[in-house]
């Protein structure tokens, strides 16, 4: 039988990463009994293990309102800003027959 080795930080963020003020995405914890959505946020805090100073958890500060004490750092991820370009303006094209090969009809 394969033992399997738990690693001992969250691949979602470093401890040694963890600062306040830092921007992260947590992500929804909702199962039965629990509702909190997540969100992008921002580090008010930092806990540390008492004994070996360790990270355990942060509290943030949501974004659009609201906060969240004590989120163990595996639902806590690094923000990856997307640098997106803006979205064009679509043009207002009208349809042709004459553009699509087809037979103008005229009357008279």
């Amino acid at each position: 039988m394969m033992e399997t080795t738990k690693a001992p930080f969250p691949i979602g963020i470093s401890p040694a990463d963890l600062f306040v003020g830092q921007e992260v995405d947590v992500e929804s914890r909702t199962w039965a009994g629990i509702n909190k959505p997540g969100g992008h946020a921002t580090i008010i805090k930092v806990h540390h293990d008492e004994y070996s100073s360790v990270p355990t958890g942060v509290d943030v500060k949501y974004v659009l309102g609201g906060r969240d004490f004590a989120v163990e750092l595996t639902y806590v991820k690094a923000h990856v800003d997307l640098n997106r370009g803006s979205r064009g303006r679509r043009r207002d094209v009208k349809m042709n027959v004459g553009t699509f090969g087809g037979e103008q009809k005229t009357t008279g």
